[in-house]
């Protein structure tokens, strides 16, 4: 599950053949599944490769926080990076903007794409 903003970026979905990916888990409880080289924007340490996250937070927002005017979302350390191997995966591009993803549907991560 993703959320993005259309009015603002183009988005383009495109298989991507496979491709290294991680399982990124949070201390709340949320994940996400991505390629070991997707970028999400950390707390302190810029943008990060997935397989790289250890020792930072992500943004974190609920499906109910991502409806309101100003988006409010909290930071939340990365507490496991778990290799997954090669996958097949479908590429999103958001005119490098950064969209929130989700591995359960009610909380999302920031990533970049």
């Amino acid at each position: 599950t993703w959320i993005g903003n259309t009015a603002e970026a183009e988005v383009l979905i495109a298989e991507g053949g496979e491709q290294d990916c991680v399982r990124i888990e949070l201390a709340n409880g949320a994940f996400i599944e991505c390629t070991a080289t997707a970028l999400l924007p950390t707390e302190l340490n810029g943008y990060v490769a997935a397989k790289d996250l250890m020792g930072n937070a992500l943004a974190v927002a609920t499906r109910i926080q991502l409806r309101q005017t100003t988006v409010r979302f909290a930071w939340n350390a990365v507490t496991a990076v778990i290799a997954m191997g090669s996958l097949p995966i479908m590429y999103t591009y958001v005119n490098e903007r950064d969209f929130w993803i989700s591995g359960n549907g009610m909380q999302f991560v920031l990533m970049h794409g």
